[in-house]
């Protein structure tokens, strides 16, 4: 009997700690119409000289390209975990991002929340996103391919949990694909993003 009771409470805690732990969705449905936004975003392409508003659509046009996602959250920019589940392949972090049939946007073919670590339900988290085109089973295999990829920098957003609803990535900046030429400086960085991005598919 004492265990049977022991049991229910740590259940109860257990369902708690999950109803305060903060959600967010890894979908991209931001009205912005601007390739500058710093938040509320979506998803361009470059076609010539300038950016439009990315249309692939692969789930109804299966002769789309395919646009693949690696979502990472944090309490802070330097505690980011990967968040998006896997869809096959070789990295386990790769989510299928659907067309929302409006310019730009997108969403999580899984069309469920994530858990954020270490931020409770209302809290801000941080957040990074990585994008890329094509069948590949990974950002770092369509890097090393030359494919079209992008990446976001940390950016920070409220997020849900619990009563409160959780909300799509509001805060993203708009997603250039594929990201304008850097320049030596920037080169330095985006060594360091990859890095990262490879220690986390260890």
């Amino acid at each position: 009997m004492k265990r049977f009771i022991l049991g229910l409470v740590l259940g109860a805690l257990c369902i708690s700690s999950a109803c305060g732990q903060g959600q967010v969705f890894f979908d991209i449905l931001n009205a912005s119409q601007s390739p500058n936004a710093t938040s509320e975003g979506r998803c361009w392409i470059l076609t010539g000289s300038n950016y439009s508003l990315l249309t692939l659509d692969h789930l109804s046009h299966p002769s789309d390209l395919p646009v693949y996602g690696k979502l990472l959250g944090g309490a802070s920019p330097a505690a980011l975990a990967v968040l998006a589940r896997g869809v096959g392949g070789g990295d386990s972090s790769a989510a299928l991002l659907d067309y929302n049939l409006v310019p730009g946007q997108y969403f999580d073919d899984f069309g469920s929340a994530f858990f954020v670590p270490g931020v409770a339900a209302g809290d801000t988290a941080y957040f990074q996103v990585f994008v890329w085109i094509g069948n590949y089973s990974s950002y770092a295999s369509a890097v090393a391919a030359g494919g079209w990829v992008s990446y976001t920098p940390v950016f920070s957003q409220s997020i849900g949990g619990g009563t409160i609803t959780p909300p799509g990535l509001t805060g993203i900046p708009a997603v250039l694909i594929p990201l304008p030429e850097p320049g030596p400086i920037s080169l330095v960085g985006l060594g360091v993003i990859t890095l990262l991005v490879f220690r986390k598919r260890a």
